[in-house]
């Protein structure tokens, strides 16, 4: 810090305290599986690319010492200070420690030589077909004399596959294709800084409807009748930060943050509505959808004047039908705490099977509870829809 001036300082330090925002000593219980010892932090830890990234920086601190690490898409903020990658954008967040992981996805800049005039006059993209929307653009441009497009995964419509391009190879094109989906959020970063134009389809929610409830996206007049939801006797009870003391700008804040995170791809997050009345009830979602494994995770709130009425029950199952028939995911699962027997209800009634118990897995209020996990796989669900 000697060679640097003042102005340099000032920058550094501000840097500094926007990753970091934690501004007073905590208590936390470091026995806890949440911690990591440093020292036995080693290369085959998890995912490989995150422990490069995180070690870059941990080789300089004690190895007697403790850390809480949090990889991958992380959309909640976690009960104790955690290392992570992404968080909320507003609020409360300073157990959320940004670094700056995974950095070969999601810091992928180029350097493009070439001029845009003197670039090919016709749109390029390589991409996995698995959504609708997709599919349907291959369906109508996949022979077209201005598009040199196709996909990438062989596993259906192999007449729209073909071969796979290298960045360098795109960058020979004035317009390059990201259309909607998980793996947009990494090519557009590259595309971004290059000298072409992305190209892509302004995104459309999936609204889903069922006899009773109209599933939609979230909107900012939701946010006063879910915090009613939420400070609902037991609602809150057994949902993870907090949610019984959440404000109207907090919900406010988390509805923001569902629309930019389904624009990328990362999840969806419905509000389940009385389909008669259009009055909200709860809501309901995917997240994160990882489109490496075709995957996802779903998680569900009802508000206490609709319980034991089967509205979760047909919210879920509609959820599902759309998880597996439209998103073609393989395998959506969900967990509960230990003392929801309600959840565990729903999940049994729409085909998940029980497939374990993670112990002490879930901190709230300084306790920690057992997660009871279920799963659906594609062929489960197969079965149960015929």
């Amino acid at each position: 810090m000697a060679y640097i001036d003042n102005v340099d300082v000032d920058y550094v330090q501000k840097r500094v305290a926007y990753y970091n925002r934690l501004n007073n000593l905590k208590n936390v219980d470091i026995q806890s599986p949440t911690f990591v010892n440093i020292k036995k932090f080693k290369r085959g830890f998890k995912k490989k690319v995150y422990f490069f990234d995180t070690f870059e920086y941990l080789r300089y601190f004690s190895k007697k010492l403790k850390f809480a690490p949090l990889f991958g898409d992380i959309t909640h903020v976690p009960d104790v200070p955690s290392i992570t990658k992404s968080r909320p954008i507003e609020g409360n967040v300073e157990n959320s420690v940004l670094l700056k992981l995974n950095k070969l996805r999601h810091f992928l800049f180029v350097k493009d030589k070439n001029k845009f005039e003197e670039k090919k006059n016709m749109l390029v993209g390589r991409c996995k077909a698995h959504q609708e929307h997709r599919i349907r653009f291959l369906t109508m441009y996949i022979n077209h004399p201005l598009c040199n497009i196709g996909q990438v995964n062989r596993n259906k419509n192999q007449h729209f596959i073909r071969p796979r391009m290298t960045i360098e190879e795109q960058l020979k094109y004035k317009f390059i294709l990201c259309l909607e989906g998980n793996d947009v959020a990494s090519s557009l970063k590259w595309v971004m800084s290059s000298n072409s134009i992305a190209v892509m389809s302004k995104p459309k929610f999936p609204v889903l409807e069922t006899k009773r409830l109209t599933l939609r996206e979230l909107k900012k007049s939701d946010a006063e009748a879910l915090v009613a939801i939420l400070h609902g006797e037991g609602v809150a009870r057994w949902l993870l930060n907090n949610l019984e003391r959440v404000t109207l700008k907090d919900e406010q804040n988390y509805i923001k943050s569902m629309r930019k995170q389904f624009l990328k791809g990362q999840l969806i997050a419905w509000v389940i509505c009385d389909k008669a009345t259009g009055e909200p009830m709860g809501n309901i979602g995917l997240q994160p959808i990882d489109r490496t494994h075709n995957r996802s995770s779903a998680g569900f709130c009802l508000g206490r004047a609709y319980w034991g009425k089967g509205y979760m029950t047909e919210a879920f199952s509609a959820v599902l039908d759309y998880a597996f028939g439209t998103l073609g995911l393989n395998r959506v699962s969900a967990g509960h705490f230990e003392g929801n027997i309600a959840s565990g209800r729903v999940q049994q009634k729409c085909g998940l099977l029980y497939e374990g118990t993670h112990r002490r897995a879930l901190l709230k209020n300084g306790t920690y509870y057992d997660e009871l996990m279920y799963a659906i796989v594609r062929e489960d669900w197969e079965k149960r829809a015929k």
